[in-house]
């Protein structure tokens, strides 16, 4: 009879130690989230996943633990040192995190919660919101958004965030301040030498250029977007996400108001390390 148990717990040991690190669960790493804390999303998305539609696709793990980060570079440093098992990123940003980090790959996709990406404003500065969000409307009837997205999110593109963004100089006019977090290419990127590119940066640019105003990048992490825009640092910020499925929004604080999206995606990639 003890024989039986022992073989019986040793072959439990061996499954264990054999299967999957999935098996177990994974602590994955999350741009943060400005209005919602780890615990509360992720719950949230765990039920999202369960019975709204948000699917992961191609692996059957299962997650276990949220970490949010400031930056994108804090997330592949915690990817790098283990605290995380996996980063979850937008598809655009992972493609070239993955081309750009040999080290890298995707371990799966998620796929079905749509998020669009705005621009924030002060709720007392409606004037400001409702002339860039005219802008922007205009800019996607005219297909410009459309043309800069192929530019800078198409993969085959990717080499043109080497190339810098040039902002018009309109002497006499206001200047108004923008918060860019310039760490998630290609959707935004500031290089070494601190010339700005990526497709959001475009956008800014191309706004500039129609209101005739004066752009000043300020660079912010992607914890102090809020704190960045209701102390005044900065006029605008690029960019909030706003979830299109979900019954809360976790990334919009209170005093906040959004342009509409100027951007919509719905798959993120999970990237592990090789």
């Amino acid at each position: 009879m003890k024989r039986k148990i022992f073989l019986f717990l040793f072959a439990l040991v061996l499954i264990l130690v054999s299967s999957p690190v999935y098996a177990a669960g994974l602590k994955v790493g999350f741009i943060k989230k400005l209005q919602t804390t780890e615990e509360e999303y992720y719950k949230e998305i765990m039920n999202f996943w369960a019975g709204k539609g948000w699917v992961i696709l191609g692996s059957d793990h299962e997650v276990t633990d949220v970490n949010f980060y400031d930056s994108l570079v804090m997330m592949i440093l915690a990817l790098n040192s283990g605290e995380v098992d996996e980063i979850i990123l937008p598809e655009f940003v992972a493609e070239y995190v993955i081309k750009n980090n040999p080290d890298y790959y995707a371990s799966c996709m998620s796929k079905g919660a749509s998020v669009g990406m705005s621009l924030g404003f002060r709720e007392k500065n409606e004037k400001l919101a409702e002339e860039w969000d005219k802008t922007l409307i205009t800019m996607r009837n005219d297909f410009t958004i459309y043309r800069l997205e192929n530019e800078y999110l198409n993969p085959i593109n990717h080499n043109n965030i080497s190339k810098p963004v040039e902002f018009e100089n309109f002497p006499g006019q206001p200047t108004i301040k923008v918060a860019v977090t310039g760490d998630l290419p290609p959707m935004d990127y500031i290089a070494e030498d601190g010339r700005p590119s990526g497709f959001s940066t475009a956008i800014l640019a191309e706004l500039g250029k129609r209101l005739k105003v004066n752009i000043k990048l300020v660079n912010v992490d992607s914890g102090s977007r809020a704190v960045a825009l209701l102390s005044k640092r900065v006029d605008v910020v690029f960019w909030y996400e706003k979830f299109t499925e979900l019954e809360f929004q976790p990334d919009i604080p209170e005093g906040v108001i959004l342009s509409e999206p100027y951007y919509y995606f719905n798959t993120f990639i999970h990237v592990r390390r090789k």
